[in-house]
């Protein structure tokens, strides 16, 4: 059986992808397809393929909300729809800090649950980002070797190890 049309170009035993049918969202676990297959080893929150946004690197899929932003996974990294330990490294490219502080809190602790151990998270943001809230929550769910810096776009970069 080949690869579904929606995973051309991306592999992963681990994976699993959000359909969005119907105004429900459900998972399907795409490993049968992908059998023996060495998954992607990096998640670009905020990415997609839709003209306009960064291509996505070799070893890389998208997570994107919106189905228009044309993501390899259409879903929430504050409820992500692939397996724990799934990925090396997450960025978060360009995303605003509200997706990840205050309410959407959540999402640094899933973070961390899709990353392996020793896996990096990068985070490209907005200037304004409260950074002793977003250290506070990556410490707080078990991240390590906290870095702020210049993002390459001129906002933060922050970098953390699980």
């Amino acid at each position: 059986m080949g690869h579904p049309p929606y995973l051309a170009g991306h592999t992963g035993a681990a994976l699993y992808y959000a359909v969005l049918s119907i105004g429900v969202a459900a998972l399907i676990n795409v490993a049968p397809y992908l059998q023996g297959a060495r998954g992607p080893s990096r998640l670009v929150v905020g990415g997609g393929s839709a003209p306009g946004f960064p291509s996505t690197p070799a070893g890389s899929i998208s997570l994107n909300v919106d189905p228009a932003a044309n993501p390899g996974i259409v879903g929430s990294i504050g409820n992500p729809p692939v397996e724990p330990g799934t990925f090396t490294e997450v960025y978060y490219e360009n995303v605003p800090y509200t997706a990840f502080t205050g309410g959407n809190a959540g999402a640094i602790g899933a973070t961390g649950q899709v990353l392996s151990p020793g896996g990096q998270l990068i985070i490209d943001t907005g200037s304004a980002v409260p950074i002793g809230e977003v250290q506070s929550l990556l410490q707080a769910n078990g991240f390590s070797n906290i870095q702020v810096g210049r993002s390459p776009t001129g906002g933060v970069r922050i970098t953390a190890t699980r």
